[in-house]
């Protein structure tokens, strides 16, 4: 598949008349879709090509949906918006602790895919602010390169979990409530809720910690919301001590 100035949009589902739907609103905004019906058709395509984001059914009828998650989050950095099952709201945590960059339930307006499409790759293409690292102890921040590490060891987070912690550590030590944080990943006009942003920051804190033991890094302000604590002053290589 040659490359255009266009995003490729790769759907994994069996349901054909959500994808035909979903083709047409991507393609009127400079995406390219292409849909795999199957697991097995859907590793075919990986083999040989990567797209910018993955649409991912979890209901598949080769495969589990879950699994194919955890392996494809694994083996790539690609953004993936899971559609969950009818009325299962309550598995965002899960699908947020796999990897997934977005969840939405059947049944949903197609456009909420677009909107969620749209701010995802948007935060992969924006252009990053130059050479900003922050140095919390032996936990490093790089805002430039998207990379975490602990004692020069990376900790892999989703591309969502990356902006929050960056949003954190550029207020450091300031409480930031969550309609502050949904308004400063997702914009003020795309939808977020305060639940997402407690099912990322609890999958966050999960990774720093298995990563580096307990920590403090991520607390909770009880009422109001969260904040990125360093424990000392938190340096930059960019603009000093903060």
């Amino acid at each position: 598949m040659q490359r255009t100035n266009q995003f490729y949009v790769l759907m994994v589902t069996k349901d054909l008349e959500m994808a035909k739907v979903l083709k047409t609103l991507l393609e009127n905004d400079c995406f390219r879709l292409y849909r795999a019906a199957s697991g097995d058709e859907t590793w075919q395509l990986l083999t040989t090509w990567k797209p910018d984001l993955i649409i991912l059914d979890i209901v598949l009828p080769d495969s589990d949906g879950w699994e194919m998650l955890t392996q494809i989050k694994g083996k790539t950095d690609i953004p993936i918006i899971v559609v969950g099952k009818n009325g299962e709201e309550c598995e965002r945590p899960k699908a947020l602790a796999a990897g997934a960059d977005d969840y939405l339930i059947k049944p949903f307006n197609c456009r909420d895919i677009v909107e969620s499409a749209k701010v995802i790759l948007r935060q992969e293409t924006s252009e990053p602010k130059p050479s900003e690292i922050f140095q919390a102890g032996d936990l490093a921040i790089n805002l430039e390169n998207f990379q975490v590490t602990y004692k020069g060891r990376d900790i892999t987070l989703t591309l969502t979990e990356f902006r929050i912690l960056g949003m954190l550590v550029l207020h450091s030590e300031q409480t930031l409530n969550r309609a502050d944080i949904i308004e400063m990943i997702w914009g003020k006009n795309l939808k977020g809720t305060t639940r997402s942003i407690d099912a990322h920051i609890h999958s966050l804190r999960r990774k720093l910690a298995e990563n580096i033991g307990e920590h403090e890094y991520i607390q909770t302000v009880h009422g109001v919301g969260y904040r990125f604590a360093s424990g000392n002053k938190l340096r930059s290589s960019m603009s000093g001590i903060l």
